[in-house]
């Protein structure tokens, strides 16, 4: 064979494996394509098919994206080992929703304050006190409880306007940016709490008409994080969810979609509440 043929041989050679690895090249590409499409639909048949209570990825770890501090990751754990299996070293009410939540801020390392009236008893009508504890000075030997400590209205004040953290240990907050939900048909926004600067471990409270029609916080939850929520018009996204108490609800969306079965709660206004936590 002639120097000419054995080049033209080995040209052929090569073009011939470069049409083959172009071959190779376009089957793996349309291969991935296909993948990519199918997990495409299997991440919307998911997003379609998740429970509300979903837990595959744990509350709390999606905001911030730095971790929590401990005093914050230990409230929002609380909240997920309480939130239907009640704690059983503290009494519970038909309406819980306070209860719940001041325990769990007392295990981010806050301290309790029980005052006494002129008959030294816990005076649970003191809106610097904030206590859940046996009291074994009175007659009765009962458990005694603030108002601070199981009734929003009174919880919501002691946090915002209450005695400074720093003097009793007790806890504080800052109101931080409100939200309002007009009505049942009106769009919410899925993160608003977030949004609004809140991490997991920082509480919301809830204002809404009551019987008598005036404005009055009714309720209080528990600012966990990220999960899948659905919202009013069925759409299903990634938002912030809250675990509570008295409906116990774990991972629900924070603007708790259940008002809107009643016209007369509306306009609901949300009322979020930054904690200065001991970190």
């Amino acid at each position: 064979m002639t120097d000419a043929a054995a080049s033209d041989a080995g040209l052929n050679t090569m073009a011939n494996w470069q049409a083959a690895i172009d071959d190779l090249g376009a089957a793996l590409a349309d291969a991935l394509d296909h993948t990519a499409r199918r997990i495409r639909s299997a991440l919307r048949e998911i997003s379609i098919a998740a429970p509300e209570s979903s837990a595959r990825i744990p509350a709390g770890m999606q905001l911030p994206m730095t971790e929590l501090s401990q005093a914050r990751q230990r409230v929002v754990d609380f909240t997920e080992k309480y939130w239907k299996n009640y704690n059983p070293d503290y009494p519970s009410y038909s309406s819980d929703c306070a209860n719940f939540v001041s325990q769990a801020i007392e295990s981010g390392g806050f301290q309790q304050k029980m005052t006494r009236d002129r008959f030294n008893d816990p005076n649970d009508h003191d809106p610097n006190a904030w206590f859940s504890q046996y009291d074994e000075n009175t007659f009765t030997e009962d458990w005694e409880a603030s108002r601070t400590w199981t009734y929003a209205p009174d919880l919501h004040q002691f946090l915002t306007e209450g005695s400074v953290q720093a003097e009793d240990g007790t806890p504080t907050g800052t109101a931080a940016p409100e939200s309002v939900w007009t009505s049942p048909d009106a769009s919410v926004d899925p993160n608003a709490l977030s949004s609004s600067g809140l991490q997991p471990g920082d509480i919301v409270f809830y204002e809404r008409t009551n019987d008598e029609g005036k404005p009055e916080i009714t309720h209080t939850a528990v600012y966990v994080g990220q999960d899948w929520i659905t919202m009013p018009d069925g759409s299903r996204v990634w938002g912030d969810v809250v675990n509570q108490h008295t409906t116990d609800r774990h991972h629900a969306p924070w603007f708790l979609p259940g008002y809107a079965e009643n016209p007369d709660f509306f306009p609901i206004k949300y009322r979020p509440v930054k904690i200065d936590y001991p970190e």
